[in-house]
């Protein structure tokens, strides 16, 4: 395990473990803060996979035997105690981030419109939305993924939208009610129709998901669950295409990306 110093983690973004008491005292400047006896529950606020997560606090160590079983980030820690100056004492920007495709393409969608996210996970992207001016729904089908969403919302002091709902049985999303739609990481063709009818004139629809090849990387390996090359920018041909890959968008993630848009003003 790598190990750091005070000098070496100055200025970068670390994730302080300590309790909340002690970091609202001071703490390093970029330090994020998660107790050590919150971090299970509370994965979802870390980086993306692959990326470096740095440590502090007496208890990184311990830290980072319980994030190794799961190995998702390149860990380092440093335990050297707090120095007498230089700390700061504001709340700094989280760990996690939104979908990629989303940080890119987010300002496309109407300013301060009304965005459903549809299968919304634990909710980064529907937070990252609110957080800019955003009216945001989500839904999703796990109730544990619901509360997390609610939670981190709550954390970052912004409203969401969030309930349970299995999308292959619940009601169609209300016809030309929503400026941005966001699908990441779901597939189910059925719905297609039904997201291009929820799109208000003006709308834009994000949506990023696997392509056949990805079942050779990871998860999900269900052909089902798979797009075939040119599926997405074909069922969505009524829209106009504004972006549009496909291909690897990381190394481990085979993905087609569509940015579209429904004629009309907003």
């Amino acid at each position: 395990m790598k190990r750091l110093t005070l000098a070496e983690l100055a200025g970068r973004a670390c994730l302080d473990l300590r309790p909340s008491s002690e970091y609202f005292r001071g703490h390093l400047p970029g330090a994020v803060n998660i107790p050590l006896e919150e971090l299970a529950r509370r994965l979802h606020e870390l980086p993306p996979r692959g990326e470096e997560l740095l440590l502090f606090g007496p208890r990184a160590e311990e830290a980072a035997r319980f994030l190794a079983k799961r190995p998702r980030w390149e860990l380092a820690l440093c335990e050297e105690p707090l120095p007498p100056e230089g700390l700061s004492f504001d709340a700094e920007a989280p760990l996690w981030k939104p979908n990629p495709w989303l940080a890119e393409h987010w300002q496309r969608i109407p300013r301060g419109g009304c965005v459903m996210d549809v299968a919304m996970g634990t909710g980064r992207d529907a937070v990252f939305l609110a957080m800019r001016g955003f009216r945001v729904e989500g839904e999703d089908i796990l109730p544990e993924a619901v509360a997390k969403a609610r939670d981190l919302a709550e954390r970052h002091g912004v409203s969401i939208d969030a309930r349970v709902a299995d999308l292959t049985r619940s009601d169609p999303l209300p016809q030309a009610a929503f400026d941005g739609i966001l699908v990441f990481n779901y597939l189910d063709r059925s719905l297609f129709p039904d997201l291009q009818r929820a799109l208000a004139p003006g709308g834009v629809l994000l949506c990023e998901t696997f392509l056949r090849g990805q079942e050779k990387l990871g998860s999900p390996k269900r052909p089902e669950h798979l797009l075939e090359a040119n599926e997405l920018r074909a069922a969505f041909e009524g829209l106009q295409i504004l972006e549009y890959r496909e291909g690897l968008s990381s190394p481990r993630r085979s993905t087609a990306s569509l940015l579209a848009r429904r004629s009309g003003k907003s």
